[in-house]
Formats: structure tokens, sequence, C-alpha cells
């Protein structure tokens, strides 16, 4: 998502107001542990203004401590005991516990076994999970007091809610790290492009959405744009995992030979965040370790190691059934004798055979003792005019072509 502000780089901000906001995307609920709402970056982002988590995740996606001060592990990442920090009170001025938060954590992640004691919050897990906190900061997991209505822990709070077209929140005089310098917050849900522009131009509005491609003509107008971090994931996958170490080093290669840079310049118009990974670097802290860099070089060398190791595998199962005589003739029986006979009477062979019968009645009657004796193992020679390929067996005519294919 762009937005578009009303005031420009080289005005001085105003404390107080309220922030008009418009959206194309609707939601009906603004509990986070509600699974039925889809996903978008606005309603996390109203999550994160009414409501907090245990831990939060810093620039560089290292957790640190929110409504939990300190945390331990145990069991190699099985078992967590969050502590809570004192002094933190709901929207209605109750203080924060650690029944209400391990009941948060329930409603959200049923199969958890989460436990409350004193100041401590204990979760459980079914495996090992060494970046268990990072998961803690979703804004799916963030700590709700549910009765009449939700409360929170967040720097706002509810004014007036009319699910799927508008939300009004007010700024908290008693929120812990002191009071937004925001009176209030006004969005306004389900607006088109069209809409959304026009509300921008009358001045009934302080930020809207733009799509990407329209950024470079608001920004000749003077708008002032802020790009949100990417969203929307773009990759190439395959259907099945690699079959062999040969395989796996074609699809390193493929991926070595994706100029992603380009990709981002020409298609995205530098709006997007090259990546090697499903996931970019300031959603998980680990993007460094796949480099999204093109190396053509190490590609080649890459293709060149696999080598005939990424073959199709049905194609190296004819080959071996030829090779030890288990291919079937043209007519579909099974043959008894190792496919190689065939590739062995060649025309010139024929014509010899007849040449050297006729020529001596001795090697006549042997010749005709064999044909007898080929006659009962083998099926009769088709008498068409390409006598050599009709005589080799489907199988071996496939794997003569599928072998050319890949050299």
């Amino acid at each position: 998502m762009i937005a578009a502000l009303g005031a420009s780089a080289v005005t001085r901000p105003r404390y107080g107001g309220t922030l008009r906001v418009t959206t194309s995307m609707v939601f009906t609920s603004f509990d986070p542990a509600e699974a039925g709402q889809a996903d978008s970056i606005v309603r996390r982002n109203i999550t994160r203004l009414l409501f907090d988590t245990l831990v939060v995740l810093d620039e560089h996606g290292v957790p640190q401590p929110s409504l939990a001060d300190s945390w331990t592990s145990a069991s190699g990442g099985q078992r967590w005991q969050f502590t809570l920090r004192r002094g933190i009170t709901f929207s209605d001025g109750s203080p924060l516990t650690a029944d209400v938060a391990a009941a948060a954590l329930r409603k959200a992640n049923p199969g958890w076994k989460v436990t409350s004691q004193a100041e401590t919050v204990g979760i459980e897990l079914d495996s090992l999970t060494t970046d268990f906190p990072a998961e803690l900061a979703l804004a799916r997991n963030a700590v709700v007091r549910r009765g009449d209505k939700l409360l929170g822990t967040g720097p706002f709070v509810v004014s007036q809610w009319e699910p799927g077209h508008r939300l009004l929140l007010i700024a908290r005089d008693d929120y812990r790290d002191g009071r937004a310098f925001l009176d209030g917050i006004e969005l306004e849900m389900n607006k088109s492009s069209r809409e959304q522009t026009i509300a921008f131009d009358l001045g009934r509005a302080d930020v809207i959405e733009i799509a990407p491609e329209q950024s470079r003509h608001a920004a000749t107008e003077g708008r002032r744009l802020v790009n949100s971090a990417p969203t929307e994931l773009m990759a190439l996958w395959f259907a099945r995992d690699a079959q062999s170490a040969g395989e796996q080093k074609v699809r390193e290669a493929l991926s070595l030979s994706i100029d992603r840079q380009l990709l981002n310049r020409v298609l995205l118009q530098n709006d997007g965040e090259p990546a090697g990974g499903l996931l970019p670097n300031w959603m998980t802290g680990y993007g460094f370790i796949f480099s999204p860099e093109m190396n053509q070089a190490r590609a080649k060398q890459l293709r060149s190691e696999a080598g005939q190791a990424a073959v199709d595998d049905r194609a190296r199962d004819l080959r071996s059934r030829v090779r030890h005589g288990h291919a079937r003739n043209p007519r579909g029986r099974r043959e008894t004798r190792p496919a190689r006979h065939h590739l062995r009477r060649s025309a010139r062979h024929r014509r010899h055979r007849r040449r050297h019968c006729k020529t001596r009645p001795a090697a006549r009657r042997h010749c005709r003792r064999s044909s007898l004796r080929r006659r009962a193992h083998l099926p009769q020679r088709p008498q068409e005019t390409h006598r050599r390929r009709r005589l080799l067996p489907d199988s071996v005519r496939q794997v003569k072509r599928m072998s050319s294919f890949m050299l």
C-alpha cells in the first residue's frame, strides 16, 4: 500500500486534531483473534493502536519487551514463561493480570497449553520452537480483555464503530508511554480509488491509498508519499520436492539466474523489495541468509555439476530396461532375448546372410534351421520399407529420442 498525505514535508506538524484516513479494506470486527476476518495491513495497524502484545519486534526483527519485561525457556524451547510488567492498565482502568493475558492467548491459539500464576504466563508447545517470542509479536496474539466490549492496553480506544463503514478512535490520557499527539483517528472503509482521490482533493481526507503504478504521477503533483512494507509475495515455486541432488542443483541454478533487481525496477517501479527467501528481512530478521543477487557464473557451474543426474526418472528407467532386455516389441509381447539383439540386425547384415546362404548349400540348411529357431521365439518381421526402424521396440526408440534431447 502507498499512502498519500495532505501535508507537505516543509509544513510544521500540528499537535492534536483528528487524522482522517480512507481505505478500500472492509472488516466487521477488530477482534485480533477472530479468524473469519481477512488479514490486511490496515486491520493489523488498527489492532496495534488498540491492543498490545507481550513482545514486539524492532526494525531488525529482534524481539523486545512490551507487556512482558522478561521471558525464559526450558526443554529446548518447548516451555516458555513470560513475566508481565507492573502498572499496566486497560482502557477502563482495570489492571492487566496474568489470568487475562492467558485467557487471550488461549482464545487466539487453542492448541497451546497456557497457564497463569501470579505475574507469570506459562506456555507449553507441542514441538520445539526457538523463535517463539517472534510469533508472540504477531497482531493476532494481542492481549484483549473480552466482556461486553473489547478492551485493550493500547494508546487509543474506540469511540464510534460502524462495522464495515466507519471507525473513530480517541487517544488515551493515561497511556503508560504518554498520550499520543493526535486527538483521534477517523477511518472510513470500503472506498474506491476514485472516491478516495475526490475526498483527498476536496480536503475531506488526510491519508488515502493509491496503487503503486500511480505513485510517480502523484509525486509529480507534489503529493507526499509513504510506502508501506511489502505485503504481497511474488515467488516462483515447484509443485513437488526435488527428487535427486542433481535436480536440486538445477533449481538452485534457476534461482541464481533470476535478476530480481531488474524485475523490481521495470515491473514494480522500485516499489518492491527483492528477496531470496519467502519472508522479507523486516519480518523475520533472517533475510540476509538468502541473497537475492543474480550470479550467472555460479548458476552455470551448478548446471554443469548436475549433468545427467537431473534427467527424468522415466528415461533412466527405460534405459535400464532396454539394457537388461526387459523392453517390449512393437506388437506388445515381452522379449525373451536382450533388446540389443535387434540392434545388431542391420540391413547390411541381412544382405550378407542371404548372399552366404545362396552360394553354399550347407550354409543354406544352417540358415533355414536358424530361421526356424528364431521364429519360435520372436515375432515375424513386418514387411515395410523401413525395416530397421520397425524392428526397434517402441521403448528403445523413445529412449533414443529422450537421450538426444537431453544431450
